[in-house]
């Protein structure tokens, strides 16, 4: 056995059985009894020590982050229940308050390094006080560092502190630049430029990471590469059958024929319209589906790179336009932009057309008709996993909401390496 879990949950420990059978993690025994229960001796012989195990993510980064199954390592998530704001806010005096308990096992057995991690909030700062000290008296080297899944591309904020303590000293010399980055893109402290953010003194994961302005006005480093899908690679999406876009063009024929307008220069506007409200979009790091300006955008892009009429009118402005990212794919069918059928036929009596706006219709029908199922594709497998009827959802839902950000706790272990 190379592994220790701990485990209280009688799901989750069966669960990390099943993940432990598969080789989805390190191979060990999994303890159901409580931390308070285990003793020094208990842990004799295991290389690897993992309290709190929850589903087994801290094994599972380890692996993605290059440390080997026989690397001595312990870990161990404190239940954050007593300083989340989400808990009873009892801080010390709650009975989950468990790291006297951890601190000991530490204490007896020595372990070479200790990776943790806790709710980022003031109101855990005591307890972070309490942690170091503890840890520093036991001749420990410490570093803690808070920042949010979204620096690791997640679609949400959830901001986390992850700690570590290390016997080896001089393996956190280096680490104040990078804590100083964390707290600025974490906690909005920063002092880039609004307009033109760039990346600082960071290590490993974080040096040539993309700056994302979030919804709360804060600046967060993401994984860069992100796949782009409009202005370059739109056919990420797919190509459009020939007969879609014979279809396409008699409409817009049609658009041209009623109002004695020329459709060329139409499209340069709508195309325009469109890369404005893409760049917006960018800014919020989201969009709304295949009627989102991003996609509609890629799909004239798509037209375009297939050959379709208005190829020519469409290619300057192409090379003009700045690379749009597609951060998060959400689909949302509620936000769709009203298709030209169904618009004229909501239309009253006697009110005139927006040509332009009927001419983007027209785009935003066909992007559905060609696209829609691939963006619901992409959007369901990214989407939150206990909808339409899954199975275990409430054991999931708990072992997922307990479980640390498996990328976050790469990007962390990875910068201690």
């Amino acid at each position: 056995m190379t592994a220790y879990y701990n485990e209280i949950d009688p799901a989750a420990a069966q669960w990390l059985r099943n993940l432990i059978e598969a080789g989805h993690i390190a191979p060990g025994y999994v303890d159901e009894r409580s931390i308070e229960d285990v003793f020094p001796s208990d842990l004799r012989g295991f290389t690897q020590c993992h309290f709190f195990a929850g589903i087994g993510v801290w094994s599972h980064a380890l692996r993605q982050s290059g440390w080997s199954d026989d690397g001595p390592v312990w870990t161990g998530s404190c239940p954050c229940q007593p300083f989340s704001t989400a808990g009873k806010g009892a801080g010390f005096d709650d009975e989950r308050h468990l790291w006297p308990a951890f601190h000991h096992l530490i204490k007896e057995c020595k372990p070479s390094i200790v990776f943790g991690e806790q709710v980022a909030s003031k109101d855990t700062e005591p307890w972070l006080d309490l942690v170091q000290t503890d840890l520093e008296a036991l001749d420990y080297a410490f570093g803690a560092v808070p920042f949010p899944s979204a620096g690791v591309s997640a679609p949400h904020i959830r901001e986390r502190l992850y700690w570590v303590a290390d016997t080896n000293n001089t393996r956190l010399e280096g680490w104040e630049t990078v804590r100083q980055r964390a707290d600025q893109c974490a906690f909005g402290e920063d002092s880039l430029d609004d307009k033109s953010p760039t990346s600082g003194p960071t290590n490993n994961f974080w040096r040539n990471a993309d700056w994302l302005l979030c919804r709360d006005g804060k600046w967060r480093p993401v994984e860069p590469g992100y796949e782009q899908m409009v202005d370059g690679s739109a056919s990420s999406l797919g190509r459009v059958c020939a007969s879609a876009i014979e279809e396409i063009e008699g409409e817009v024929n049609g658009w041209e024929d009623r109002h004695q307008a020329d459709g060329s220069e139409a499209m340069r506007r709508v195309w325009k319209n469109l890369r404005e409200k893409a760049q917006c979009e960018r800014e919020v790091g989201r969009f709304s589906g295949v009627q989102s300006p991003s996609v509609l955008l890629a799909f004239l892009r798509q037209l375009t790179e297939q050959g379709w009429r208005f190829s020519d009118a469409l290619a300057l402005e192409g090379a003009r336009a700045p690379q749009v990212v597609v951060r998060v794919m959400r689909f949302d069918a509620g936000a769709a932009r009203t298709p030209l059928r169904r618009e004229l036929a909501e239309q009253h009596a006697g009110q005139p057309t927006d040509p332009l706006h009927e001419l983007s219709s027209i785009v935003a029908y066909h992007a559905t008709q060609c696209w829609g199922q691939t963006c619901r594709t992409k959007a369901n497998a990214a989407s939150f996993p206990l909808a339409h009827n899954a199975s275990s959802r409430v054991v999931r839902l708990r072992a997922y909401g307990n479980a640390i950000n498996a990328k976050a706790a790469q990007a962390f272990i990875e910068s201690v390496m």
